[in-house]
């Protein structure tokens, strides 16, 4: 059977059914106005909250309020239910999950974001990760890909010339972090080549210059739906 074609975001929000077969990814900008941080900030349980005033620099307590608002946002429609109800109970690597998943049927959701975007991920009956990384965030690729990569990775990345290794060890990273998200794993275990998973599917998501991101879900093979919040 040939891979499914991998479709292009739409700015047409679905009807917000989710059949096994499927996955949605949602994606947004962080930076909103003030009166949609607002009504975001109060979907917030007093928990998150409190982590959000913790952040030091104002932008970060902006967009961690704008990520989880949005997040209870699309769960609510999904799950019909109002979003400030909506309990979360979070799993060792700090991941949030439905506290209740009776009324969740099997839905699944994992969220990631860097820079000014979110990505939402939401599956049903199936485990589901995603990544995404801004490339601005100064790092030394060649010294976290000898700790984290495969040696041949690594090997193959210090032969690129400087701007293509940037872009290449983001593409690898976003992916190993989304197969590890999906398969509830630190980063302890990014040596993990998701193109040899025989359980999983790992795929890159075409973002705007500047950013790499990733989605990974449980086999089988799924139809893709991409979303823009606007």
């Amino acid at each position: 059977m040939p891979p499914l074609p991998t479709p292009l975001w739409s700015s047409v929000s679905p009807e917000f059914t989710l059949p096994p077969g499927e996955v949605h990814v949602w994606r947004a900008e962080l930076d909103v106005a003030a009166k949609t941080l607002a009504e975001l900030r109060e979907l917030l349980d007093e928990a998150e909250r409190a982590r959000a005033d913790r952040f030091l620099r104002a932008e970060d307590r902006l967009r961690f309020t704008a990520a989880r608002g949005l997040l209870r946002r699309l769960l609510g429609w999904y799950l019909q239910r109002p979003p400030q109800k909506i309990a979360f109970a979070y799993g060792p690597q700090g991941r949030p999950e439905l506290a209740d998943p009776a009324p969740g049927a099997g839905l699944s959701f994992n969220l990631s974001h860097s820079g000014e975007i979110v990505l939402i991920a939401f599956a049903r009956d199936r485990a589901v990760g995603v990544d995404v990384e801004a490339l601005r965030a100064p790092v030394d690729e060649a010294a976290l890909a000898r700790r984290y990569f495969r040696p041949e990775e690594s090997a193959r990345l210090a032969a690129l010339p400087e701007a293509e290794r940037r872009r290449e060890f983001f593409r690898l990273w976003t992916r190993k972090e989304a197969l590890l998200k999906a398969k509830g794993l630190g980063v302890s275990g990014i040596a993990v080549a998701p193109e040899a998973d025989p359980e999983f599917l790992t795929m890159s998501l075409e973002l705007e210059e500047g950013y790499a991101a990733a989605l990974a879900y449980r086999r089988p093979e799924a139809r893709l739906g991409l979303f823009r919040w606007v």
